[in-house]
């Protein structure tokens, strides 16, 4: 029974696809191949093809660039010779202010402490760390 449910079907489609084609609502379907020898036929040969050159640049508008070029080198040559750069005074707070150990993590500690040769393991806390650091930096 299910086969004869399954040819009935399949008549009912071919009966509505060939009505559907007499109407002109559904185009007669290719082979994939056939598409493909068709869209061949449509491109041009390679052969045909051939590169684009590109047009050099107009000879006034390299004049041009390579004139702006200059100009630039002399502004900073000029800029380079004649600017004073004014050496900031050292703030002796903000140089010799040692940095915030405590801010870093526990295994940069440790290897800042086996570093200095401080005796410390992982099983310290980061203030015994810290600790040791300041005291062999001291």
């Amino acid at each position: 029974m299910a086969k004869s449910k399954k040819m009935r079907r399949k008549i009912r489609l071919t009966r509505l696809q060939e009505k559907l084609l007499a109407s002109g609502q559904l185009k007669q379907q290719q082979s994939n191949s056939a598409v493909i020898e068709e869209m061949k036929a449509r491109q041009p040969n390679v052969e045909e093809v051939k590169p684009v050159q590109p047009e050099p640049a107009p000879e006034p508008v390299m004049e041009e660039a390579e004139q702006v070029f200059e100009k630039v080198e002399e502004m900073v040559e000029e800029l380079m010779t004649t600017q004073i750069i004014e050496k900031l005074p050292l703030e002796p707070e903000k140089v010799a202010a040692p940095m915030d150990l405590m801010k870093l993590k526990k295994t940069e500690l440790l290897s800042m402490a086996e570093a200095m040769g401080c005796n410390v393991s992982s099983k310290n806390t980061k203030k015994q760390i810290i600790a040791a650091i300041e005291k062999q930096s001291a």
